[in-house]
């Protein structure tokens, strides 16, 4: 509750000493941005990787069916559990992005600057945690291939040409 009501004032602050059209523009523009890095920073943290930890996952559990060894102490339930949290990051991304507003749309709408000033701190927050779940459940996969001694190859860099959908979305 304290951070909504710091981001309401914060709001109304920045709209009284607003000025002049164009600095409600570099506002609206320099928080699109912050918007936009923070989307940027979690697909390149782990969006791709999610779909190599889900795939190994999901072969691992369909291995122990007929070989408990290959989870070498883990229990189904635990691989499971991960493979959840790695599908609900991912799910996570894909709502955010589906949901998502452009600036251009933001204006087409025909919002004040107010307004346009609370969806996108909204949407800040929404994305923040999107990247905070990323960071954490990208760990917990992490931790989990490591134990059952499998190779982690989804440490490369996110290059956006991969094959989840961006076009539900506008940069």
């Amino acid at each position: 509750m304290k951070k909504l009501f710091f981001l309401l004032v914060t709001v109304t602050f920045l709209a009284a000493c607003g000025g002049g059209e164009g600095d409600t523009t570099k506002q609206l523009e320099a928080k699109y941005k912050e918007i936009d890095n923070l989307h940027n920073e979690a697909m390149g943290k782990g969006m791709s990787a999610f779909q190599s930890y889900e795939s190994t996952l999901e072969k691992l559990l369909k291995d122990a069916e007929t070989d408990t060894t290959v989870l070498k102490g883990q229990s189904k339930e635990t691989v499971n559990a991960v493979l959840e949290q790695v599908e609900g990051a991912y799910k996570g991304m894909m709502t955010w992005m589906k949901e998502h507003q452009n600036l251009e749309k933001l204006e087409a709408a025909g919002l004040s600057f107010e307004e346009k000033m609370a969806h996108m701190a909204t949407d800040l927050q929404a994305i923040q945690k999107v990247n905070d779940d990323t960071d954490n459940v990208a760990k917990v996969a992490k931790e989990l291939l490591e134990n059952l001694g499998l190779a982690d190859e989804s440490d490369h860099d996110h290059d956006h040409h991969d094959d989840h959908d961006h076009s539900n979305h506008d940069h």
